[in-house]
């Protein structure tokens, strides 16, 4: 990462002091031992006499007095150590301390700048950014739409923290367009109900922000939109994103973003790819500063307009709750083992086939399933697709499957996995954009899916609850259920809810 002059001197100004801090602490600490232990104080005047006498010695000439000047040096040395340590301190008490001692606080260790002095870089550039002024420096006005991805899931903390800020500038008339909303959201309903945000677009939201819509909160339009659906309405300008954020685990100063790398690491930025092509300004907001290039890039530098480094992102922990977590009801398992069974027994299960399944606990509980079968056939799966979980991870893992491609992943052992060369990401445009040539759903024999209502034509309804509230999201259900050869839809006949 580059820095101005101004910025590399500040930086070189912090080495110097520290230097100037430990040879002030040195000082301190033999004046202590000085008036502490005199005898030490005494060997101090006798190392120094002996040297001067030698060196007038030399001087004249007479070099056989420094034959023994080495051995009687050490001499002394010992008996000061021996001091320093029959009085409880430690053998080094005196020696100049470092804070890096790699470097000895000089920022370089040869010619190559030390760890020290890049996380310095980090530091300082940190300290010398923030959300308000790249708020500013982007043109924020009212009636301005900003985009947001959610790979977080519920451990997502970009989204409060932007409008956060857009609230204390005093901005309205704000839409919201996410790739989706959850409860990890929740502090964002004040500023619904205020005005700051009047519209919402996504594949769906959970928590309280559904029930203010549900309530009639928001002033606008509530917009549910699949995946898809979401690539489709901003490439062709339905929905023109203003300013996107997009939360990425490391980045550059430059701006090339990737889901793994940092800190709080989540897979994949596929639901951002679309923003970064066509939102008007693009900044990267990351906790962990890399040093150019932060290659390969998922989103690369050619496309974002500014950097904000803060000190988190999101809690990767959290990626895996609500819908994504996985199953240990019996009634929901015995619902996977069902849809197993009618997989298994299709013409589409053989091998090569393609297979993708929602986020539901039997959604996920199925590939279990269909993995021990798969095993005892020996039919291999040619791709699957997600939205993933370790499930469909450990299918890779077992050689059961040619590949994985990845749009977001579930929990963190799929975020793990991306790691793996034949788990592929892809963006949410290649997943399911219906205006594109080619769509992955599109070449997909199965989906397994799950629903919070579906009615005996087969109508499901994945967003609103039966009370009315809106409860779930779409994200790439209508997508997946329209492009796949089999849909297979989970859903007991009575919810508990009910």
């Amino acid at each position: 990462m580059n820095l101005k002059n101004s910025q590399y001197q500040a930086i070189m100004r912090q080495y110097d002091l520290r230097q100037l801090q430990h040879r002030h602490l040195q000082s301190q600490r033999y004046q202590e031992i000085c008036d502490r232990l005199p005898a030490y104080r005494q060997l101090e005047e006798e190392t120094a006499s002996f040297c001067a006498d030698r060196a007038r010695a030399a001087a004249l000439g007479r070099k056989d007095v420094l034959q023994d000047m080495q051995q009687h040096l050490q001499e002394l040395q010992e008996q000061k150590t021996l001091l320093l340590t029959q009085a409880g301190y430690p053998a080094d008490y005196l020696e100049l301390t470092y804070s890096c001692p790699d470097c000895h606080d000089t920022g370089f260790i040869g010619d190559k700048k030390c760890h020290c002095f890049k996380q310095a870089m980090v530091d300082l550039l940190y300290r010398q950014s923030n959300i308000h002024d790249v708020l500013i420096k982007c043109g924020i006005k009212d009636g301005m739409t900003l985009g947001f991805h959610h790979h977080f899931r519920e451990g997502d903390y970009i989204v409060n923290m932007v409008m956060e800020e857009v609230h204390k500038m005093g901005i309205k008339d704000i839409t919201i367009c996410a790739s989706s909303l959850g409860k990890a959201h929740d502090p964002i309903v004040p500023y619904i109900e205020d005005g700051t945000i009047t519209n919402i677009q996504s594949s769906g939201v959970r928590g309280k922000i559904g029930e203010a819509i549900s309530a009639g909160k928001l002033k606008g339009l509530a917009i549910m939109r699949s995946h898809g659906g979401r690539v489709r309405a901003i490439e062709s300008g339905e929905t023109r994103i203003d300013i996107a954020f997009i939360g990425t685990p490391p980045c550059d100063d430059y701006g090339n973003c990737r889901g793994i790398g940092g800190k709080s690491d989540c897979g994949v930025l596929s639901y951002a790819m679309v923003d970064g092509d066509y939102a008007d300004k693009v900044v990267a907001i990351t906790d962990c500063l890399v040093p150019f290039p932060n290659f390969p890039a998922h989103i690369s530098m050619t496309k974002v307009d500014y950097v904000v480094v803060v000190d988190a992102i999101g809690d990767p922990k959290k990626i895996a709750t609500g819908a994504a977590k996985p199953t240990t009801d019996m009634r929901k398992l015995m619902m996977a083992d069902y849809c197993t069974q009618f997989v298994v027994n299709s013409p589409y299960f053989k091998d090569g086939f393609s297979y993708q399944t929602g986020v539901g606990g039997a959604s996920i509980a199925s590939t279990i399933s269909l993995a021990k079968i798969m095993k005892e056939r020996n039919i291999r799966m040619r791709f699957g697709v997600g939205g993933l979980t370790k499930p469909m991870c450990d299918l890779l893992i077992n050689n059961q499957v040619d590949c994985l491609l990845d749009t977001q992943d579930f929990d963190l052992a799929a975020v793990e996995s991306v790691k793996n060369l034949k788990h592929f990401r892809i963006s949410a445009g290649e997943y399911a954009d219906p205006f594109n040539k080619g769509a992955v759903v599109n070449k997909l024999d199965f989906v397994i899916l799950a629903a919070l209502e579906v009615d005996v034509n087969f109508n499901c309804n994945v967003v609103v609850g039966s009370d009315g509230v809106i409860t779930g999201a779409q994200g790439g259900h209508p997508d997946a259920a329209m492009g796949a050869k089999c849909t297979i839809v989970i859903s007991p006949l009575v919810q508990g809810r009910i």
